[in-house]
């Protein structure tokens, strides 16, 4: 495959070779269980060549958490296509249904936005795949504070909220129940018989109902 292209494509073809290897690794055993040896046998490259492309196996996680990212945009970007015409309030509705559509395809994914999100960026080093990823999650933040700020123009949402703390409690709110949902053995769900589809359905009828505008 690599035979007849030039230096720089091939290189750009053993590093999307390298992640593709990392993520399968990381996805089947988990990101402690997995290894760079472990890495480089899946991509099939010597561990040397591995290393002359990331340092270390935190890199390759933040590659795939980019990916994580880009994927849970699209996702968003899509459903918020199919519904231009709603209000609002009606698009952060579409957006939490989004998030928990990519929970339900990409698992995975979303374990490694829920890493990246509790890590603190500011002791993290300022390399180009970090901020790659601390750019897409603020993206992310970002169309959900227009969101907001759209519905409190049309009306639909109610004017005396502060935007930026709104959007925060959201983007919590969502992440918080997806938390729950990856740990298929909490004890709020395990022991208490919860039905999860129930629990989405409150919760985003709730939020609904604390930023609706009634006036």
């Amino acid at each position: 495959m690599e035979n007849g292209i030039g230096k720089e494509a091939k290189k750009k073809i053993r590093r999307e070779n390298i992640v593709n290897a990392a993520e399968h690794v990381f996805f089947l055993k988990g990101i402690d269980g997995a290894t760079m040896d472990d890495v480089a046998s899946e991509a099939k490259y010597s561990k040397r060549t591995v290393y002359s492309y990331f340092e270390s196996k935190e890199q390759l996680c933040h590659e795939i958490t980019c990916r994580a990212f880009d994927m849970s945009e699209k996702m968003e970007q899509e459903a918020l296509e199919l519904n231009s015409l709603k209000t609002g309030l009606d698009k952060i509705l579409v957006i939490g249904k989004a998030k928990i559509d990519f929970l339900n395809i990409y698992p995975d994914y979303f374990k490694f936005i829920l890493a990246f999100n509790n890590m603190s960026v500011k002791n993290l080093p300022r390399d180009e795949v970090i901020m790659a990823c601390y750019e897409k999650q603020s993206k992310l933040f970002s169309i959900l504070t227009d969101i907001v700020q759209e519905g409190i123009e049309d009306k639909s949402i109610r004017n005396d909220i502060n935007i930026i703390n709104t959007s925060y409690i959201l983007y919590l709110n969502i992440m918080s129940l997806v938390k729950i949902i990856l740990e298929k053995e909490n004890a709020v769900i395990t022991d208490r018989g919860v039905n999860i589809n129930e629990i989405i359905e409150t919760m985003f009828s709730l939020t609904i109902r604390s930023i609706k505008n009634y006036d």
